[in-house]
């Protein structure tokens, strides 16, 4: 149909003539051209469907769709296992990430531990020295601690040496007919009635009171006990300085002048019983109480026995 058309579409003679142009020939040749190709390939269309057609009722059909699904299948599991692969390979490169910082930190803790067993090395060196010095110090502590006690009980001996000689040379014996105790012989009474005192027994009390501060400044030096007041020994003119105040120095007298005020020597016997106590105190290891102005009725040479006493069993003890 398409061939009769064009065949009745080309021009006559008597139009060619009458001055179509040689474009319009050429036009019309290739529209001969492409009506013969499109013939041919609708003709080609034919035979592949009838093909199609004949293959959709055989097995070689099934089969090619069964070999297209089994490759559709094939590549799916590719891809999973692509993907897979993928997956585990950045995995592994995140293991290998921990690893290698793992190591790292290894490597920085062998480190730490080799300066730890070098530091333990130099201590454990150190430690040896000062347990050989220590050793040594231990046996010489030892040594010296058996001299020591060997010189404490010399001078415990000394001090008893002493304190026997200086008991005979101030003997305190106690009078049974007034009630007074004796040293060396002068009775000497409580602090209360020497405050009282009859001034005809004045220079007997004094001499008494020399004694008396010259026995507790023997026992204070024998003993190492420091005392508050600083004794002066000139016999029956004995007496007290008190250099601890801020302005002079105070002092009291242990006699009675008659020109001077009754009350500095009354302060002197207060300061001498408390220092008499102050020493007893401390060597029988009891707390001193603080001085007073009025000492109330002390007997002193009872303190002064009680020093002898106390000590002499304490050493012994």
């Amino acid at each position: 149909q398409v061939l009769f058309l064009v065949a009745m579409s080309r021009p006559s003679s008597a139009a060619m003539e009458s001055g179509v142009t040689r474009g319009a020939c050429l036009l019309t040749s290739r529209i001969i051209d492409v009506a013969e190709e499109v013939s041919t390939q609708m003709q080609a269309h034919k035979e592949v469907v009838q093909r199609v057609e004949s293959l959709s009722s055989s097995s070689e059909m099934s089969e090619l769709v069964a070999a297209q699904q089994h490759r559709a299948d094939l590549c799916a599991s590719f891809v999973r296992k692509q993907q897979g692969t993928d997956i585990l390979r950045r995995k592994v490169a995140t293991l290998r990430e921990g690893i290698a910082g793992r190591r790292e930190r290894l490597a920085e803790r062998a480190r730490q531990l080799e300066d730890r067993r070098e530091r333990y090395s130099r201590c454990s060196r150190g430690y040896q020295s000062i347990r050989s010095r220590m050793s040594q110090a231990l046996q010489q502590h030892s040594v010296e601690k058996a001299a020591l006690r060997m010189q404490q009980r010399m001078v415990y001996g000394r001090r008893i040496t002493l304190l026997h000689e200086l008991n005979e040379i101030f003997p305190i014996r106690r009078s049974e007919g007034a009630g007074y105790s004796k040293i060396r012989a002068i009775c000497l009474p409580k602090t209360d009635v020497l405050k009282n005192r009859d001034p005809r027994e004045a220079e007997d009390f004094a001499i008494g009171l020399g004694l008396v501060a010259h026995a507790l400044q023997m026992l204070s030096k024998y003993l190492s006990v420091p005392l508050r007041w600083r004794v002066l020994c000139v016999a029956s003119r004995s007496g007290l300085e008190d250099r601890s105040g801020p302005g002079a120095v105070e002092h009291w007298p242990l006699y009675h002048l008659r020109q001077a005020d009754g009350r500095r020597f009354d302060g002197g016997v207060d300061h001498l019983a408390q220092a008499v106590l102050q020493l007893a105190h401390t060597v029988a290891g009891k707390p001193t109480s603080p001085p007073r102005n009025n000492a109330g009725s002390i007997d002193l040479l009872e303190g002064l026995h009680r020093v002898f006493f106390t000590y002499l069993h304490h050493v012994d003890g």
